[in-house]
């Protein structure tokens, strides 16, 4: 069972103080309502005792014979009384509000400075108090602000406001989770929650290799390469899919990579290591030894942070143009390429909303790509697991991403708004007209026989104009350049354009293809054809940012 334990709700004794005053403002005005005597005459006999109505607007109008208008008159006044009667109450909840903002901005202020300098496989208390719980011969102190633990190390953590103070309750920490060397997705968690660690320890076998393998990126004979081994050498074998077809191998810098089972003779026992489940044809991400790569968490606050953000959660960001960052959370398999805030609750729901870039949750044979400005809901059991399937995309609620920590980002942004419903629900294939943001980030293009070629990609990043023309069979992008290109539809869900550019004082053929993946999503290649028959294809990523 999952440790739900008790989290005090982050309140100020200013707030607590508002909110009980506003109540006996409230309980006040109901019962003088409800024990106010009724007045005999006729001019007054539907007035509420919350407040007098002109005697002299009722009386001439009977008088003329206007029977009908005492009536709506009287439920105008009841409207008008109580409105008049709400407008403490929505001062109250005003002051309420700027109150708890304040408080949870000052919290993130002090975050920033105390978690300053985390490394990659490291946890920091930013804020708040914790209750936490390390993995059998660990030791950890994690209880004040600038606290710091091995990810790998803390099983579980019970995260809440400061007793007695206004400080929210904020852990961030930085985790490898498939990127590039160097490279680290950031997660901050806030508000009144828990997390238990999935992740276990490293734990390997050995295997031994009795022919030359290739080394793959995932278990599919058509992956990337990630290299090869000799026939007689020893392998650390991590995991294996549940037929055994292939087993994952720890290379150097915590990379994996999947060998082809019929080549590997095992040397121990296999049921000591992972069996690894495929999602929508992609393996989950290493449970074991990989500190947070799997984990549960879930919001235990009574009614949460500031109004209108319900409940605390989960910002994940990594850096833009690095490809996709992978995580198995609450049961599911989280990928994102850029910034994504998680909310969860027991017996409710798992919600992803993107902020920036994509984001893709796969559930019970089920995957769902979601743009940015979108989100997806998973149905969560009470031990915070997935109990169902994803929901397809639709605009998220903007009140879901207002009071969010952004300012710890690496990255800080601004939430865009819901993405419009016509880009979830545009033509097959037909991408909706407006901006829409490139990313390309390479720095060098490898030709098949070995031979590298640097390229600057960065002037291609940024807000590229989009138009629909000839009822989507044409599409015109003008870049940041001001340069524009055309493109014609290639077949039912992809655009091609081919044209020469001039470099080094010779034209070199290039070919653009662009694909709508999912809704709000573009995938693109740049095809450079250069001598000796190498072709050099330049992947990027296009995102809608809005009309």
């Amino acid at each position: 069972m999952f440790p739900l334990y008790g989290g005090r709700p982050l309140k100020t004794e200013r707030i607590q103080s508002l909110r009980r005053q506003e109540h006996q403002e409230k309980t006040k005005r109901f019962t003088v309502g409800i024990a106010a005597p009724q007045r005999k005459s006729v001019e007054t006999e539907h007035t509420p005792p919350c407040v007098q109505c002109p005697r002299n607007i009722f009386v001439p109008l009977r008088q003329r014979g206007a029977a009908w208008a005492s009536p709506i008159l009287m439920r105008l006044c009841v409207v008008l009384a109580l409105i008049f009667a709400l407008m403490p109450s929505m001062v109250a909840a005003q002051q309420d509000d700027a109150v708890c903002r304040a408080a949870f901005q000052s919290s993130v202020q002090s975050a920033a400075s105390a978690c300053a300098s985390l490394d990659e496989g490291q946890v920091c208390l930013a804020s708040g108090v914790a209750q936490s719980t390390a993995f059998p011969d660990e030791a950890i102190s994690f209880v004040q602000p600038g606290d710091v633990a091995a990810a790998s190390a803390i099983q579980a953590v019970t995260l809440s406001a400061s007793n007695g103070d206004d400080e929210a309750g904020i852990i961030i920490t930085r985790i490898r989770a498939d990127l590039p060397a160097g490279q680290t997705a950031q997660l901050i968690f806030f508000g009144d929650i828990v997390l238990e660690n999935l992740a276990t320890p490293p734990l390997t076998i050995p295997g031994r290799v009795v022919a030359g393998a290739n080394i793959r990126d995932l278990p599919s004979a058509q992956a990337a390469l990630l290299g090869s081994t000799a026939a007689g050498s020893i392998v650390n074998i991590d995991g294996h899919l549940p037929d055994n077809s292939w087993y994952r191998i720890v290379l150097e810098d915590d990379v994996r990579g999947w060998i082809f089972g019929e080549i590997i003779d095992i040397q121990g026992d296999l049921t000591l290591v992972e069996t690894v489940e495929l999602f929508d044809g992609f393996p989950a991400p290493p449970t074991q030894g990989s500190p947070l790569r799997a984990f549960r968490f879930g919001s235990v606050g009574d009614d949460g942070l500031c109004s209108p953000t319900s409940k605390g959660g989960l910002l994940v960001q990594i850096p833009q143009g690095i490809g996709e960052a992978t995580l198995q959370v609450n049961g599911t398999q989280v990928q994102l390429t850029s910034t994504i805030f998680l909310q969860a609750e027991a017996g409710g729901m798992l919600t992803m909303n993107v902020i920036e870039g994509l984001g893709r949750l796969s559930a019970n044979d089920v995957t769902r790509v979601v743009p940015t400005g979108a989100r997806t809901q998973i149905p969560l059991d009470a031990n915070l697991m997935a109990s169902g399937q994803p929901s397809p995309p639709e605009p998220y609620n903007a009140d879901d991403v207002a009071v969010l920590p952004l300012a710890l980002l690496d990255r800080p942004l601004t939430p865009p708004p819901p993405v419009h419903a016509d880009v979830l629900n545009s033509t097959l294939g037909v991408p909706p007209a407006g901006m829409w943001n490139a990313v390309y980030n390479l720095a060098t293009l490898t030709c098949p026989d070995g031979f590298t070629s640097p390229v600057d990609s960065s002037e291609n990043n940024g807000l590229h104009t989009l138009t629909v023309e000839a009822g989507g069979d044409e599409l015109v992008i003008t870049d940041t350049r001001g340069d524009m290109r055309h493109f014609t539809r290639d077949d039912e869900t992809g655009y091609r354009s081919m044209f020469s550019r001039v470099i080094a004082g010779e034209a070199v053929p290039h070919e653009i293809r662009l694909r709508l993946s999912a809704p709000g999503i573009i995938e693109g290649e740049q095809m450079l054809s250069l001598e000796d028959g190498c072709v050099i294809t330049l992947p990027f990523q296009m995102t809608f940012a809005g009309e």
